[in-house]
């Protein structure tokens, strides 16, 4: 069935806390609709994939403004060139030709 994943359980090390949110009716409706249209097993599945799928997607823009911050530091740009340099030179470790 479409997505559809074995029921979650809660573990001891990541348990299950019930909470309440306040969502639109249509919201509510569309989430029932997929839920029986067998897209999750239930109500709680699906709410939980999508709030997953968010949460990867703020943590990946978050990561993304960190990158083009750094992009713009002189001072780790210098760093990201001294770890190629010596990179260079370690990559060409052992390599050279042994005589036979």
């Amino acid at each position: 069935m479409g997505g559809m994943s074995p029921k979650r359980r809660s573990t001891s090390a990541d348990p299950l806390e019930k909470t309440g949110y306040r969502l639109p009716r249509s919201v509510v409706m569309r989430v029932r609709e997929a839920v029986d249209a067998g897209e999750a097993a239930s109500q709680n599945e699906l709410v939980e994939r999508a709030l997953r799928r968010e949460l990867r997607a703020i943590r990946r823009r978050r990561l993304e403004d960190e990158y083009a911050a750094a992009a713009g530091d002189p001072d780790y740009l210098a760093g990201v060139r001294a770890v190629d340099r010596d990179w260079d030179a370690t990559v060409a470790d052992g390599l050279e030709e042994e005589d036979g």
